[in-house]
């Protein structure tokens, strides 16, 4: 079994964003490209809108919810990762 790898302060922080969504709390299953759909959506703390470029593009999300043991992957018929959110505890 490979070494589980660790996310990094500013994946930690992406996962962070991801998580103060709504529909991502619930449970309900997103694509890496939602996933980035929701982030742009999500205002920062301060209440201000997100900038595009603080937000890595599909595929690197794709990486960093691999990483998270927070996330289960399934995929559907065209080989797409289907997302969806198994824990509570991170949930801000």
């Amino acid at each position: 079994m490979p070494p589980v790898k660790l996310l990094s302060v500013g994946e930690k922080r992406l996962i962070g964003v991801l998580l103060r969504s709504q529909i991502v709390q619930e449970g309900i299953p997103f694509t890496s490209a939602e996933a980035w759909d929701l982030m742009k959506d999500t205002p920062t703390r301060d209440g201000y809108e997100r900038k595009i470029l603080a937000i890595p593009n599909k595929y690197k999300l794709t990486q960093i919810l691999k990483k998270s043991v927070d996330f289960t992957r399934t995929r559907n018929h065209n080989g797409t990762s289907i997302w969806v959110y198994i824990g509570d505890d991170n949930a801000p």
